[in-house]
């Protein structure tokens, strides 16, 4: 869930993770695929729909928070075996890796961009 008091106070004694001091908070989720290597992999989320901003990070609508991604390689294996081992292959996925703002469209199917007064 969006932290909706805002972000913490900046206290030097305290080190929260990059994910929860950023302006658009994520956490992750682990996708498991057995028949994938690795098989476990950890993928981010957006906790918030609009960025915490302003003097006390208040939740702002006027940007939205969505995930940033990265292309990774993973193995897939071969639903047969070959010689008493299976077959893995290369497979290209796209993969969430944090969460950035970026400025809300005007309009559902319009391409352009709306500016915080």
């Amino acid at each position: 869930t969006c932290p909706a008091s805002g972000r913490p106070a900046p206290d030097t004694k305290s080190r929260l993770p990059v994910n929860l001091l950023s302006i658009s908070p994520w956490a992750y989720r682990i996708s498991h695929d057995p028949s994938r290597y690795p098989r476990y992999i950890p993928e981010a989320y957006c906790l918030c729909q609009g960025c915490l901003s302003g003097p006390r990070g208040q939740e702002s609508m006027l940007y939205r928070s969505t995930p940033v991604y990265m292309p990774a390689v993973v193995l897939r294996r071969a639903p047969s075996c070959a010689g008493g081992r299976y077959a893995y292959a290369e497979s290209y996925v796209s993969l969430a890796v944090g969460c950035t703002c970026v400025p809300q469209l005007d309009r559902p199917g319009n391409d352009t961009w709306s500016r915080p007064a």
